[in-house]
């Protein structure tokens, strides 16, 4: 029986969700010294890791042209302890890049998905049911773990932040940690790619979102990759998009200000983190609530 042969791994973005690992990817995916893998998430180490290392390289496109450091985007990974145990077990040299965002909107993005899918219509209700609405939120318990894993140098933070007041330096800084050409400036640095909606029709939202996920279970990355170059799914949500959110639901959250305060806190105190001045500022956009 052959032995499957190791992917050459070089880095992996290991999340966190709704905190713009979408714009990311496509930026990472045009740097000619990289190789990311042509399904964005392969959830390898956290979904698929019995498949073994043949089904993880059928991730990355076999084209003898296609060359450069490998890497990956599953936003599972950070909010799984086993997923960094195995990633930082198999890889004993990967560099990890996280990617943070204000706790608040980040949940705020998520309910606004899982309210998307028409399955639940009460924002109360969806978090109740989705737990990970908040739990995904809480960066500084996963960060803990990550820093008791993996050495202070082969970790990047990134802040979504600055995806929008600095995505050039952003990505200089990120080019270099990753020891490609930092002058490298990939195409439409300033797009937004992967924005939350509120959808007219449910069922056309359905519609989009099953195709993606057969597309996707069936494993045919590059049909995915060319439908998206057309442009076609950013006119079909955005023909169906209300262009406002006419539901109430920022107030669903307010219960959970002091939790994600409190998380903050210990986000301050990881060694990971360099750039302390975004987290302060998120904490001033925090009300504390009451005892």
């Amino acid at each position: 029986m052959a032995i499957a042969t190791k992917v050459d791994l070089g880095f992996v973005c290991v999340g966190g969700n709704k905190c713009g690992t979408s714009w990311l990817y496509e930026m990472l995916c045009q740097h000619p010294e990289l190789n990311v893998s042509i399904n964005k998430e392969p959830h390898f180490f956290s979904e698929n890791y019995e498949m073994g290392q043949d089904w993880y390289a059928g991730n990355w496109d076999k084209s003898s042209k296609v060359s450069g450091i490998k890497g990956e985007l599953s936003t599972t990974y950070l909010y799984d302890e086993q997923a960094i145990g195995r990633l930082v077990n198999d890889y004993v040299d990967i560099k990890v890049l996280i990617l943070l965002r204000n706790p608040r909107e980040r949940a705020l993005s998520h309910l606004r998905h899982v309210l998307r899918s028409g399955e639940i219509n009460d924002p109360a209700e969806a978090v109740r049911q989705h737990p990970e609405i908040i739990s995904n939120s809480l960066f500084g318990k996963w960060l803990s773990i990550l820093a008791r894993e993996l050495p202070v140098e082969r970790v990047k933070i990134l802040f979504y932040d600055q995806i929008s007041s600095d995505p050039r330096n952003l990505m200089s800084e990120l080019f270099e940690f990753l020891s490609v050409d930092p002058e490298f400036t990939p195409d439409k640095l300033t797009s937004v790619v992967g924005k939350g909606f509120d959808p007219k029709s449910v069922w056309i939202e359905k519609l989009r979102r099953n195709t993606y996920y057969s597309l996707k279970k069936m494993r045919m990355y590059r049909m995915m990759r060319f439908i998206k170059g057309t442009r076609v799914t950013d006119l079909v949500r955005n023909l169906n998009d209300k262009n406002n959110d006419q539901r109430n639901i920022t107030e669903v959250l307010d219960k959970y200000k002091k939790q994600l305060l409190d998380d903050l806190n210990e986000l301050l105190t990881s060694p990971l983190i360099s750039r302390d001045d975004l987290i302060k500022e998120w904490k001033k956009n925090l009300v504390v609530l009451e005892a």
